[in-house]
């Protein structure tokens, strides 16, 4: 039943999927099934926030501005989108994926872990349960984090989230 309680950390495909599922209940309750453009607006939302991300994530690395501009406008059309943002359902891989860049912005500065880690620890939280990308992502900020910060913030940022990963796939996989 679409109102279960369990349902929101059951896996879904394999996938931990709770936000997309509360995000599914908060537009049906608000829109019902009339109309199929609330799910793909999320979607559409979604993908043009992750263009905007990788642009952002470009001119981190050096790019510059032109061309971060001009990639960022293509993966706009191109890359995943020509289907993606037809389907609605894809509201959980570009959640994940826009969470989990945050998370990797606000993981890459310099200094002591401040509220900009706390902040990028509830993005990274929120991607690895929305998808199965969530865990890959999580481990690519710990990567950026040894090399630009250091061995404890690479730690503070994937310690408690594997930590949290592991028990919600034990647990959610012990029935089976």
């Amino acid at each position: 039943s679409i109102t279960d309680p369990a349902m929101l950390v059951r896996p879904l495909n394999g996938h931990w999927s709770t936000l997309p599922i509360l995000v599914y209940r908060a537009l049906y309750n608000v829109f019902g099934l009339h109309s199929y453009l609330p799910f793909q607006l999320c979607v559409i939302l979604l993908h043009l926030t992750l263009c905007c991300l990788l642009r952002a994530i470009m001119r981190r690395a050096g790019v510059g501005p032109w061309i971060a501009t001009i990639c960022a406008a293509t993966f706009v059309i191109f890359g995943p989108a020509e289907e993606n943002i037809l389907m609605g359902v894809q509201i959980s891989q570009a959640g994940s994926v826009v969470l989990g860049l945050t998370h990797l912005i606000l993981a890459d500065h310099d200094g002591p872990i401040d509220r900009r880690d706390w902040l990028g620890l509830v993005c990274g939280l929120g991607s690895i349960m929305s998808s199965g990308f969530g865990p890959l992502l999580v481990a690519t900020v710990g990567l950026a984090a040894i090399f630009r910060r250091g061995w404890r913030p690479a730690l503070f940022h994937t310690l408690a989230l594997a930590t949290v990963y592991v028990v919600w796939w034990t647990l959610s996989h012990s029935d089976s």
